[in-house]
C-alpha cells in the first residue's frame, strides 16, 4: 500500500472513530453527539481536546440546553435546588436525561412536599427521566420515556438494624438493585437469575434486543404506581 493509500485509510479511520463516538454521546446525551462533530475542528489542540469538550458540554448542558428545551416544552427537574426531589445521582442531570413536561415537575414537587409533611425525612430520588428535545425521540434503553412524561423513582430504603431510612440506593446509579418481591409478586430477579442474568442491571439491554415486553418490578418504577 503507498504512501496515498494509507492517508485514505488513516482518514477513514478517524471518521469511522469519530462517527462512533458521537453516536455514542447522542445514544446517552442526546445533544453530546453533534456538540462532538461541532468541535472537531479542535481536535488538533492537544492534549486539550477531551478538556475542552467537556467544558462546553457542561457549559451548554447548564445555560443553553434548558431555555432551549423550555420552548419545546420540557423542564429539568432540579438537581440542588429543591429539598424534596433530587437526583439519585449527579449523572441523570450530566447527561441531561432529566427532562420532563412542566406538569410532572411541578406534580413531584407537590407530591414531594406532601409527603415531607408526614415524613420530614423523606424525599423523591428519580432517575432516568426524558431527553431535553423531541418527543418520540427514544431514551434508551426505556420503551416509553419519549415524551416527557415519565421519570423514574428510586425506592426507599431502611437499614434492617433499626429500620431507619437510607439516603439514597444501595445502587451507586439507582438501577442494579432490587427489593424482594411482595407476597404474590413475580421474583424477577430469581428467575432471570436462573436464565443466566447476573443482576436486574441486564434485563435493560435484554429488553432492548429481543423487545422482551414484560414489566419489571424493582427500583425503575413510574410515578403513581
Amino acid at each position: 500500500m503507498g504512501r496515498r493509500g494509507k492517508s485514505i485509510t488513516r482518514q477513514l479511520l478517524f471518521a469511522i472513530r469519530q462517527l462512533l463516538w458521537a453516536g455514542l454521546l447522542t445514544l446517552l446525551t442526546q445533544f453530546g453527539g453533534v456538540l462532538w462533530l461541532l468541535l472537531l475542528p479542535f481536535r488538533k489542540i492537544r492534549p486539550y481536546r477531551y478538556p475542552v469538550f467537556l467544558v462546553v458540554y457542561l457549559l451548554a448542558t447548564v445555560f443553553l440546553i434548558p431555555p432551549l428545551a423550555c420552548l419545546g416544552g420540557r423542564v429539568p427537574l432540579p438537581v440542588f435546588s429543591s429539598d424534596v426531589v433530587k437526583p439519585e445521582s449527579l449523572w441523570f442531570a450530566f447527561l441531561n436525561r432529566h427532562y420532563v413536561r412542566p406538569a410532572l415537575g411541578d406534580a413531584l414537587q407537590t407530591v414531594g412536599e406532601n409527603l415531607q409533611l408526614r415524613y420530614p425525612e423523606a424525599v423523591i430520588y428519580y432517575m432516568d427521566a426524558g431527553f431535553p428535545f423531541i418527543n418520540g425521540y427514544p431514551l434508551e434503553p426505556h420503551f416509553s420515556h419519549r415524551d416527557g412524561k415519565k421519570v423514574d423513582i428510586s425506592l426507599y430504603w431502611t437499614r434492617k438494624s433499626d429500620g431507619k431510612l437510607v439516603a439514597g440506593s444501595p445502587s451507586p446509579i439507582g438501577y442494579g438493585a432490587c427489593a424482594a418481591p411482595l407476597p404474590g409478586e413475580y421474583d424477577y430477579n430469581t428467575e432471570c437469575r436462573k436464565k443466566g442474568f447476573g443482576t436486574l442491571l441486564w434485563i435493560a439491554a435484554w429488553r432492548l434486543l429481543s423487545g422482551m415486553k414484560m414489566p419489571i418490578r424493582s427500583m425503575d418504577r413510574e410515578l403513581g404506581n
